[in-house]
């Protein structure tokens, strides 16, 4: 499956980014990237990394979700890494990085 990186105004203040296919070497900072602009450029008060549809999720993808806590941390921003499924889910929950966001 092709890569694929989208996103999504929620409402005022609220950024959704949709990711799909492989998050690996070849489309890590494609990813860190967006999410960096969307902390420090785009002001967003909070951020939602949606892997709904992401298949493979490689070290270097993890590393891209991991700075990009560490930087809406350092910006005040709510973070959320949303909808991983099955060994996604289970490499973002051992390494501490998925987090359920609460329903609105």
């Amino acid at each position: 499956m092709d890569f694929t990186l989208t996103r999504h105004v929620v409402n005022d203040g609220v950024l959704r980014l949709q990711l799909a296919g492989d998050v690996d070497l070849t489309t890590c900072d494609e990813v860190a990237e967006a999410i960096h602009d969307a902390i420090v450029t785009c002001n967003a008060a909070e951020l939602i990394i949606d892997l709904g549809a992401v298949g493979f999720l490689d070290s270097t993808g993890i590393r891209a979700l991991v700075i990009g806590r560490r930087l809406a941390e350092e910006h005040g921003v709510a973070y959320w890494v949303t909808n991983a499924r099955d060994m996604v889910r289970t490499v973002l929950t051992v390494v501490g990085v998925l987090e359920t966001r609460p329903a609105t």
